[in-house]
């Protein structure tokens, strides 16, 4: 690959814990992160940015202020009432 691009790398004792955490994981840098993309047609090509980021941006002030109360600086995920932080440790929200 000789362009910008992301790589996961997640470990879980199941198959689909990892492949839910990597889901996870790309889906909040598309709709925190403007990424654009090139799409290539038959009759040309279009730069596209992600429609999750669009999608979102009035919220980014709130993502930001939260990350910032967090151990990394990153955003949390919230399941079931209880929230992880970066490290695995969960508390309840």
């Amino acid at each position: 690959v000789d362009e910008t691009s992301v790589f996961i790398a997640i470990s879980a004792v199941h198959r689909v814990d990892a492949l839910d955490a990597c889901k996870f994981v790309i889906d909040e840098i598309k709709a925190t992160v403007p990424i654009w993309k090139k799409e290539v047609y038959t009759n040309g090509e279009v730069w596209k940015e992600n429609s999750e980021f669009i999608d979102r941006r009035p919220e980014l002030g709130k993502v930001a202020a939260h990350g910032r109360k967090g151990c990394c600086g990153v955003k949390t995920k919230v399941d079931d009432g209880v929230e992880l932080d970066c490290y695995g440790g969960a508390h309840a929200t």
